[in-house]
């Protein structure tokens, strides 16, 4: 009987792979990576992108216990519903034009056709600027003529939302230029810690200037937009300032037809994975009501913290993977997937039990008691995260190895199983139906990709051991801790 390894013919990763996480609630995964590094070694744009991962990840955390305290939970729900129609309207906008940005700026950097960059960039943002203001043309017409949204509130938040839809879009066209010319660490430092700064300062004057009533959800998207076209402006300002000077006499060249074809499946990846964060925020808001939305947002917001060590250590690992399977080196690989599950699964079941312990607490205590509603979808929101982390990173680890098309099919099918189910649980269950029916499409996306890593590569990812230890470390130190206080051992 032929050993697993020799079942399994290893092939070649080619260029820059896809990351299919949104970074959030998705298997893990990372961004979109060139794999050139050769170790686990930290160079500065290693750690440059790492330290803005950590700035923009507490400002993150930040900023939502700010809105929810200026906001009440319904004023905060139109805000989360706002924010989620726009996540949904940059689909049509971005047309998967940052991810092709990226790829095609790195190679044609590297060959000095700058002129073809020049007309890349120039078509794209064409493209961006016309499908944006079709869009508020439309969106407009349909919350004015066709009275989509009854209410002032949520139809003025929902408008702020498509002019935050196009500067969301332009800015990931600048960070993935950016991104291109190998400025990763300015890109993450521009998008995770700019924006998130200004947008906390601009929250703070309106709080100085006006009464806290009189900070409503369109302001706070309004504020949202801003900061984001001023993070736009600052990667546009740097590109200027990297690119070569004849660039800008250089005449443009054009291959449009190429490029939209290429960024075609780029586009439908795109609009897979933000249908699988966004579908139970914008059916709760259309099935429940505005106070459900800002509960399900606090309870989404705490969640995430359960990914907090796999955002930062995916950044590290994501590179040597692809490096360790170029290699055909699967003991190693299988050692460095290993490691990877039990570390970021001792912090995920970690986070998990203190929410068990004292979730309620720590949510009236940030939140406000307004928002204590939010305790039971975050231990359902909490449980999908956890096998999302005991899985171990079959996402990433198949868009590092050239399994890209593997991942798909399974961000497909979560998509489908997350809006069948946002459909019927919401309906019946409000908003722990959401969080349930969110914590099942994320086990559904992990259990295929992990079907594949193991067909694929023939590498073990699932560790139930690791959760077994975590539980039973965290037990060890609860009891040791007791008993040093004078309590039984």
């Amino acid at each position: 009987m032929r050993s697993a390894t020799s079942r399994h013919r290893w092939k070649e990763p080619a260029g820059a792979l896809l990351d299919l996480s949104d970074g959030s609630l998705g298997p893990q995964s990372a961004s979109i990576q060139t794999p050139a590094r050769s170790s686990l070694s930290l160079d500065g744009e290693v750690i440059g992108s790492f330290v803005a991962r950590v700035f923009g990840l507490v400002l993150q955390f930040a900023t939502a216990v700010v809105l929810a305290r200026v906001l009440d939970p319904a004023g905060y729900g139109v805000y989360a519903y706002a924010l989620a129609i726009a996540g949904l309207l940059t689909i049509p906008i971005q047309w998967g034009l940052p991810t092709l940005i990226v790829r095609e700026v790195s190679a044609l950097r590297l060959a000095n056709n700058w002129s073809l960059v020049r007309g890349l960039v120039i078509r794209a943002h064409e493209f961006m600027l016309g499908a944006s203001v079709l869009i508020m043309l439309v969106g407009w017409f349909v919350m004015s003529e066709a009275r989509l949204f009854s209410e002032p509130e949520r139809s003025s938040a929902v408008f702020c939302g498509l002019l935050l839809a196009a500067f969301v879009a332009l800015l990931g066209l600048g960070t993935g230029l950016l991104r291109g010319l190998r400025l990763t660490a300015e890109s993450q430092l521009i998008e995770h810690v700019l924006r998130p700064s200004l947008f906390l300062a601009v929250i703070a004057l309106l709080a100085w200037t006006m009464p806290v009533s009189g900070i409503s959800p369109a302001r706070v998207v309004a504020a949202l937009a801003a900061a984001t076209g001023v993070a736009y402006l600052a990667c546009l300002w740097l590109y200027r300032r990297t690119a070569p000077t004849h660039v800008r006499s250089l005449a443009p060249t054009y291959t449009t037809r190429a490029w939209f074809r290429s960024a075609g499946p780029m586009a439908i990846t795109s609009a897979l994975l933000v249908v699988n964060t966004q579908t139970d925020v914008v059916l709760l808001g259309f099935l429940s009501s505005d106070a459900d939305v800002g509960c399900y947002r606090v309870a989404i917001q705490l969640a995430s913290l359960l990914l907090f060590l796999l955002v930062l250590w995916n950044a590290i690992v994501a590179a040597r993977f692809a490096q360790l399977y170029a290699a055909n080196d699967r003991h190693q690989l299988q050692e460095l997937v290993s490691l990877s599950s039990l570390v970021v699964t001792t912090w995920a079941v970690g986070v998990y039990l203190l929410f068990a312990v004292a979730g309620r607490s720590l949510i009236t205590m940030l939140f406000g008691t307004e928002y204590e509603g939010a305790y039971v979808p975050l231990m359902i929101l909490g449980a999908g995260q956890l096998v999302n982390a005991a899985a171990g990173p079959v996402g990433l680890l198949l868009t590092m190895t050239g399994h890209e098309r593997e991942a798909l099919k399974g961000v497909a099918a979560a998509a489908i199983a997350n809006i069948a189910l946002n459909l019927v649980l919401i309906p019946w269950f409000g908003i722990q139906g959401a969080a349930t029916a969110a914590a099942l499409s994320l086990v559904i996306w992990n259990m295929l990709l992990l079907r594949s890593v193991r067909r694929h590569l023939a590498i073990e990812t699932f560790r139930w051991r690791a959760v077994v230890q975590a539980c039973g470390g965290y037990l060890t130190m609860f009891r040791q801790g007791r008993y040093h206080e004078g309590g039984t051992p």
